[in-house]
This record gives C-alpha cells, structure tokens and sequence, in this order.
C-alpha cells in the first residue's frame, strides 16, 4: 500500500483484481496469439492491465469483468517485434 500511496483498502482490492486478471490474460493471450509482445499489470496512474503488441492496427480499452471484478485492458500497439521473436532474443 505505502509503495503505491494507496490505502489498505485499495491494496486488497487490487490484489484481487490482478489474482482475477489471469483469466482475463489468458483470453488475451489466446484472441492476440503472434502478435502478442506482452501483458504486464500497470500500478499507476491507475490500475489495469497493459498490453502490447507488434500489430500496427489500434485496438479499443475495455474494461473486462472477471469473479464480479472489472480489469481495465488497453493496447499499446506498432511494437517492432512479437513475443516469441524476443524471447528467442534472450536465448
């Protein structure tokens, strides 16, 4: 709570939110597939799930709802390469 200047209550709630958000990451994974870079969890300025991809088209933020829980999703897209090209980087 205190590293992100929340109350205690917000840090509960968004620790519910992100144990919620692997359901949604997982569906993500599965409609992005390729051009999937990555899926991180963003803390400030609020809370929600980032996603990002080596797909030049926009996609919407949308708001997700998962165990009665709403997961805010946006796109950040045009990245140069996918998933599987960095993680062959890294090898």
């Amino acid at each position: 709570a205190r590293h992100f200047n929340v109350s205690e209550a917000e840090a509960l709630d968004r620790l519910r939110r992100q144990q919620a958000s692997i359901a949604v990451s997982e569906r993500l994974r599965q409609v992005h597939g390729s051009r999937l870079v990555s899926i991180s969890v963003e803390h400030r300025p609020t809370w929600g799930l980032v996603v990002r991809l080596a797909d030049p088209a926009s996609f919407e933020a949308f708001v997700a709802v998962e165990q009665g829980l709403e997961i805010p999703v946006r796109f950040v897209a045009g990245l140069a390469s996918n998933r599987s090209q960095a993680l062959r980087v890294l090898d």
